[in-house]
């Protein structure tokens, strides 16, 4: 009874501190163990097994030294599996960067920066579904909008003394359920920032039901529009304040061009945001006098002669105002020169050197 014990206890003390690894720890074999399980990539059971090793095992320095070596293996396992997974993302290969992630994960089950990167990628590939969702909703709408007065007009046409009036209501009823999901997309998109979105989403609900008058009116349409118009003024999207505060640190730096090529693709949905009606106020000045300084500089330039240098500076603050007539008459007439010089140069006469012959008449 005393070795069952015994043996019991044993037992539940392996349990207790961590099971197999706690058992592999103590195996003979425990070296060429670690090295297969490193080998099939299965770091979480030679790191688990590794921490069970006690100072008082024979080869505790040789195995420690390992565990360093295995749990940098780790890591660049780890970097090279959410690396994987962010390109095939960017690729839209969704279930392959879906797979890298489930693969690693399984073989690193602890890893924070692995469950960190999935929940993103979790967060992304739900928000696209979403908004594929929304695309598809708003097209099943067009389409529902253009077939409802069809149907009408075909069951006028019917000369059959019972007309039928499935087709029509199953479209009024595709149109109710359809117009409570684009009232849904365009909650959504408000919350999201995504005014576009959210602006398509409310004009096809109303559309669908006018006024409110074919079903229950889910929200006042009027009133989230009005919603909008006023969030577009307050509110910046993520890519349009990102975008502004970029054209605003070149612009910080004297770099105009990088913050003119910023400030375009600014999107058309956040240009009658106060903050960049301002920032466009500052921009405007900035490269008007640039401008100004430009047209001066080469002018003195092409007086001088070096009209080379004076189209160069030219057609550089046309890049800062392309509408800038004044610039276009200057640059048309640098080049006109220019093109007249090359094709003068080009055909001057060759004059033959004097004959180094004595003549013999």
């Amino acid at each position: 009874m005393t070795v069952l014990r015994n043996v019991v206890v044993l037992v539940s003390f392996i349990t207790q501190l961590g099971g197999c690894a706690v058992w592999y720890s103590m195996q003979s074999d425990l070296d060429s163990r670690i090295d297969r399980w490193v080998a099939a990539q299965d770091y979480t059971t030679a790191l688990d097994t590794l921490e069970q090793i006690r100072p008082s095992h024979p080869q505790y320095a040789q195995l420690q030294q390992k565990k360093l070596h295995i749990l940098q293996l780790a890591k660049n396992y780890e970097t090279t599996i959410i690396q994987g997974a962010n390109t095939e993302t960017k690729q839209q290969h969704w279930q392959a960067a879906a797979q890298l992630y489930r693969d690693g994960i399984e073989k690193l089950p602890h890893s924070e920066p692995l469950a960190k990167a999935y929940q993103n990628f979790s967060h992304e590939h739900q928000k696209q579904l979403e908004l594929i969702t929304f695309q598809m909703n708003l097209s099943r709408a067009e389409w529902l909008l253009k077939t409802i007065p069809l149907q009408h007009q075909l069951q006028q046409l019917s000369l059959a003394e019972q007309r039928s009036n499935s087709t029509i209501e199953q479209a009024e009823e595709q149109s109710g359920a359809l117009y409570r999901d684009l009232v849904h997309c365009g909650r959504t998109s408000m919350q999201n920032a995504e005014l576009d979105l959210a602006e398509k989403c409310f004009t096809a609900a109303a559309q669908l039901n006018p006024e409110g008058k074919r079903f229950p009116a889910v929200v006042d349409i009027s009133q989230q529009l009005a919603e909008l118009e006023k969030r577009r003024t307050t509110s910046l999207s993520v890519k349009g304040e990102e975008l502004l505060a970029n054209s605003r640190q070149a612009l910080h730096k004297d770099n105009l061009h990088q913050a003119y090529k910023y400030f375009k693709k600014i999107p058309a949905r956040d240009q009658q945001n106060s903050a960049v009606i301002e920032f466009r106020k500052e921009l405007n000045i900035r490269i008007s006098n640039n401008v100004k300084q430009g047209i001066e500089m080469g002018r003195k330039l092409y007086s001088q002669g070096d009209i080379e240098r004076a189209l160069a500076i030219w057609n550089n603050a046309r890049e800062l105002d392309p509408d800038n007539e004044q610039l276009d008459n200057h640059i048309e007439r640098a080049q006109h020169v220019l093109n007249k010089l090359k094709f003068l140069k080009k055909n001057e006469p060759v004059i033959a050197p004097p004959s180094t012959k004595k003549d013999n008449g």
